[in-house]
This record gives structure tokens, sequence and C-alpha cells, in this order.
């Protein structure tokens, strides 16, 4: 549920269109819900970590370790379907990690790419212009 949410959003984030749109409260509401999500994120993995090290009782256990599982794979799939957008940033190995941790709620943070591409220097006079 996951990747297919994320996904959604995604897509629709990024189609164009010629009406402007108003971001002034759409930008704060997105990372409120991206924050939120990070926080239950890492209130789950630090309850199935838990469930490693101590078990819950018999039929949650199982269950808690399974779902554990599935998040983890959803979260690696979409480390595979977001990899141009993580490998154009400048830590891509860190934004990676949270990819894991965190899933769509950390992808939904990160700058795009076009955007990263735009503030990057692409020569060594722009990089620094004051050398000379």
């Amino acid at each position: 549920m996951d990747i297919v949410f994320g996904l959604t959003l995604c897509f629709l984030a990024h189609k164009s269109s010629n009406v402007p749109h108003d971001n002034k409260w759409g930008g704060a509401a997105m990372r409120i819900l991206a924050g939120l999500g990070k926080l239950l994120a890492t209130l789950f993995w630090c309850v199935v970590l838990i469930n490693l090290i101590s078990p819950y009782a018999q039929p949650f256990a199982q269950l808690l370790t399974l779902a554990g599982a599935v998040v983890l794979c959803l979260h690696l799939a979409e480390l595979v379907l977001f990899n141009a957008l993580l490998g154009a940033q400048p830590r891509a190995a860190v934004e990676r990690a949270k990819v894991l941790l965190f899933g769509m709620f950390h992808v939904w943070s990160l700058p795009a790419a076009e955007a990263l591409a735009e503030a990057v220097p692409t020569n060594a006079e722009e990089a620094a212009p004051c050398a000379s």
C-alpha cells in the first residue's frame, strides 16, 4: 500500500498543467505529513526490532515479523523505482538508507532531479568565480 499510494501521489505531483497552483499551504501540509510518516515509520521499525530481540506472544510475533519483511521488500522496490532520483542526490548512499527506513515519506521530501541539476555548477568557473 505504501508504494501504490506514494506512486500515485508522485505521478499526480509531476503532472504538468497550465493552471497556476497555490502551494502556500500545500508545501507545509506535505512537510507535516512526511514528518509524521517518518515518525510512525521509526516507531514501526523499533517495534519490529524489539520483536526480533524479545518476541511477543506467538501469533503477534509472526505477524509482526511478516509485516516487517513486507515493508522492507516494498522499500527495496522503491529504491529500484527511484534509483535515478536517488542517484542525483549529493549524498546518494545516505538518501538510499533513509528510503529503506522511511520509504515514500522520504522520497516526498527529496528535491526533484531538475532542481538539483540547476543548483550544481557545471564547470570550474561557476564553482569558483573569484579564483583568477
